[in-house]
């Protein structure tokens, strides 16, 4: 249920988050949408209550437009040649590395910590080192 509303959520907001960092700039805008799209993994981190983290993924829809932004930005400072190849690094290169090392990363520090929490914790401090 929860990923049904984020989907719609993303849906539906990410044309207006579009329209809107057109006339008032992406750089704020892009930033708050990585905060919205880390919510979920803050939550987790700090919330034993999985309500609150199914709720704040739902919720975290309305601000999932980080590759709509990412490729406008994209588009604002990639001259018109070379823009292929800065759309494949950003979506091959990101998620390609997010789904190999992400996986690896967690059952690694599980297995040297014993402990499922130290994963939430560590992807809590990468998402604020972003």
């Amino acid at each position: 249920m929860a990923e049904t509303v984020k989907g719609l959520l993303t849906f539906v907001a990410s044309p207006a988050i579009g329209a809107l960092s057109d006339a008032s700039g992406r750089k704020l805008l892009f930033l708050a949408c990585i905060v919205g799209t880390a919510s979920p993994s803050i939550v987790l981190a700090i919330s034993p209550d999985l309500t609150v983290y199914l709720v704040t993924s739902a919720l975290s829809g309305a601000l999932a437009a980080t590759f709509p932004l990412a490729f406008a930005y994209i588009s604002d400072l990639v001259p018109r040649t070379q823009r292929a190849a800065a759309f494949g690094v950003t979506v091959g290169l990101s998620l390609g590395l997010a789904f190999l090392i992400g996986p690896l990363l967690g059952a690694l520090i599980e297995h040297a910590t014993g402990s499922a929490q130290a994963v939430f914790d560590a992807c809590l401090w990468v998402t604020a080192a972003n």
